[in-house]
C-alpha cells in the first residue's frame, strides 16, 4: 500500500512539474519608456550582473543602456553607424556591436562605455553568435562571410564564406555545427565548426526570404520563419525535410528557444510574438498570438529570469518602448 502511495505521489508531482513547465501564455509585466530615441530598432543584449539591457537602436545610430530596475535610459552610445547585432560577454565585461552602416565590430567596456577595440569586417556587419566552448564570435558580414574571432584577443582568426548574406544562424549545444540561413538564395547552409566547411545544403522552395532561426538539437528540429508569404517552418536539422508548418504574421525577425518551457517565440514586424509550445513533441500545436505593436520586430528571451523583451520602435506618436513580458 505505501508502495502504491509513493507511487501515486510522485506521478502526481511529475505531472505537476510537467504542466508548470510547458506554459503557453505570457503577461505583460513591464513597460520601459525609450524618449528621444527614433528609428527602427535591432537586436538586444541583456547583463544580468548588473541588470541592464543593451538595445541596438539601428536607426537612431546608437546603443541604449537600459536600466532594469530604474525603468530607463541611464546611458546611450552615440555615432555607431546604423548597429545591428549585440553581445555581452560576461567574462570580458564587454559589449560587443557590429555595425550594418559601415562595417565594423566594436567593443565597448560595459563599466565606463569606452571603445575598447575596433574590426573592419565589410559593410552589412549583423547577427552575431558567442561560443563559449570554443572562446570564438562569429558575426555575419558582407555578401557572403561570418568572421571567427577570438574572444579573448578580439582578433580574427578566419572566416566561413557563402554566395550570398548570411542571416540568422545557430550553434548546436556541442558547437560542432553551425546552420546558416541565406535568404537571398532561400537556402539554409550546414557547416561544421572544426572543418570551416560546408556539410550540407537545403533549398527552402516551401519558404523563401529565410531570416530568423532556433535550433532544437535535443529533438533535431530547426524552426525557420520567411517574409514572403510568412510563415514558419519546423525542419529536420539533419535532412532538412520539413515536418511542419503555420502561416504567421508579416515581418517576422527574431526568434529564441526557450529551453525549460519548451518553446519557441517569434516577433514579428507585423505587430504580434508567435508562440510554438510543446517543441519536443512530434506534432506542435497551433501557435498561441499575442499582439505587440507594428514595427515591434526585436525581442531577446533570458531563461534565468523568465523574460522576453520586445523592442517597439516609436510609431505614429507612440514613444518607442521596451516591454517585458513574463
Amino acid at each position: 500500500m505505501k508502495q502504491i502511495f509513493i507511487f501515486i505521489f510522485n506521478l502526481a508531482f511529475a505531472l505537476t512539474v510537467y504542466g508548470q513547465g510547458k506554459p503557453t501564455e505570457i503577461k505583460l509585466t513591464k513597460t520601459i519608456p525609450l524618449p528621444g530615441v527614433h528609428g527602427k530598432f535591432d537586436h538586444m543584449a541583456v547583463d544580468s550582473k548588473n541588470n541592464r539591457l543593451y538595445l541596438a537602436a539601428k536607426g537612431n545610430n546608437s546603443v541604449e543602456v537600459v536600466d532594469l530596475e530604474k525603468n530607463k535610459i541611464v546611458h546611450s552610445i552615440k555615432n555607431i553607424s546604423a548597429p545591428q547585432g549585440i553581445l555581452f560577454i560576461p567574462e570580458e565585461n564587454i559589449i560587443v556591436v557590429s555595425s550594418g552602416g559601415d562595417g565594423t565590430l566594436k567593443g565597448f567596456d560595459a563599466t565606463d562605455f569606452k571603445e575598447k577595440f575596433i574590426l573592419h569586417l565589410g559593410g552589412e556587419a549583423d547577427n552575431i553568435r558567442f561560443s563559449s566552448i570554443r572562446h570564438r564570435i562569429y558575426v555575419a558580414y558582407g555578401d557572403g562571410a561570418i568572421a571567427v574571432i577570438d574572444s579573448h584577443s578580439f582578433k580574427k582568426v578566419s572566416e566561413i564564406t557563402f554566395t550570398a548574406h548570411p542571416e540568422a544562424f545557430s550553434l548546436d549545444s556541442s558547437n560542432e555545427k553551425m546552420w546558416v540561413n541565406l535568404p537571398d538564395m532561400g537556402l539554409i547552409k550546414l557547416i561544421n565548426l572544426d572543418t570551416e566547411k560546408e556539410i550540407a545544403s537545403w533549398e527552402t522552395a516551401a519558404q523563401p526570404d529565410n531570416f530568423p532561426m532556433s535550433l532544437v538539437d535535443r529533438c533535431h528540429k530547426l524552426i525557420v520563419a520567411s517574409r514572403l508569404n510568412p510563415e514558419i517552418s519546423i525542419l529536420n536539422c539533419l535532412t532538412g525535410e520539413q515536418l511542419q508548418s503555420f502561416k504567421c504574421d508579416s515581418d517576422p525577425d527574431a526568434m529564441f528557444y526557450d529551453e525549460r518551457h519548451d518553446r519557441v517565440f517569434i516577433s514579428c514586424g507585423g505587430g504580434s510574438i508567435y508562440i510554438l509550445n510543446n517543441i519536443m513533441e512530434e506534432k506542435v500545436k497551433t501557435p498561441v498570438i499575442v499582439y505587440t505593436r507594428k514595427g515591434a520586430r526585436t525581442c531577446k528571451w533570458i531563461s534565468e529570469t523568465n523574460s522576453l523583451f520586445v523592442a517597439l520602435p516609436e510609431i505614429d506618436g507612440k514613444m518607442a518602448e521596451i516591454r517585458l513580458y513574463q
